[in-house]
């Protein structure tokens, strides 16, 4: 047990490296995204947001919700 715990020891500086190296691009591109799509709406904007709210407020209302379909994606890389 205590080899397996040193093995792991010398080995995690590495992997955390590896991990931290392999993460980097993925980070650049949310955060390029983010900037763009994660923005409050504007206030020429706030027609169109207030009339999307009243759409799903009626949507949440009349259960017409429950007739929405999606797509899940179980595609994913660890």
């Amino acid at each position: 047990m205590a080899k397996a715990a040193t093995s792991l020891g010398s080995k995690l500086p590495i992997i955390m490296k590896g991990m931290m190296e392999s993460s980097k691009p993925k980070l650049a591109t949310f955060v390029k995204y983010a900037k763009v799509e994660l923005v409050p709406p504007k206030m020429s904007e706030m027609p169109e947001v207030m009339a999307g709210f009243g759409r799903l407020m009626r949507s949440a209302k009349s259960g017409a919700w429950k007739q929405y379909t999606m797509k899940v994606n179980f595609d994913f890389h660890i």
